[in-house]
């Protein structure tokens, strides 16, 4: 008890990194899902010409904030998130010098795992911090085990489905759209 007295500082510092991470995890897979449904050109299997390994579409998520969170940790880089009942001004020089860092960051992660940078299909710095590429198992592997990389997903078509609609609409009920 004496111990927690002397240092207040680290609880709460504690309580509130859990809460921003868990924040950030949530926001971060709303938008692979997003980003899953829409890359869909890339959802299967690619072979690659000339090569007998086989390689696929993947999202990978870097640890670092997107832009639309960045609070200015990094010295020289102001914050780029936008105040309470602001919005991000995407024209702004410190959103392009931070968007910047983030890019190379990609590229440096792409040529840490020994894979080049032109295989990149998609980059995300302004409400996720990543990027979609095409990769091996080898090369997938290689990136999981980098610091700055959250999490490797392989990426998946996915399609809107629902059969809850026609009943929530009251299409089914009497006199409904469904009646007629």
């Amino acid at each position: 008890l004496l111990e927690l007295r002397s240092q207040p500082h680290k609880n709460f510092f504690q309580r509130r990194s859990r809460k921003m991470y868990r924040k950030t995890f949530d926001v971060i897979l709303v938008l692979v899902s997003a980003l899953s449904i829409s890359s869909s050109a890339f959802a299967q299997a690619v072979k690659a010409p000339n090569a007998k390994k086989e390689t696929k579409s993947y999202i990978v998520v870097m640890a670092n904030a997107p832009i639309a969170a960045y609070e200015g940790d990094i010295s020289g880089y102001l914050a780029t998130k936008p105040g309470k009942g602001q919005k991000v001004n995407p024209n702004s020089t410190h959103v392009h010098k931070y968007g910047k860092v983030l890019k190379k960051s990609h590229d440096q992660s792409l040529a840490a795992a020994g894979v080049n940078a032109s295989t990149k299909v998609n980059e995300y710095t302004f409400a996720l911090n990543g990027y979609s590429t095409i990769l091996t198992e080898a090369q997938v592997k290689a990136l999981k085990t980098q610091d700055g990389v959250l999490m490797v997903l392989e990426d998946q078509m996915r399609y809107a489905d629902t059969d809850s609609s026609p009943t929530f609409f009251c299409l089914t009920a009497e006199g409904g759209a469904y009646a007629k």
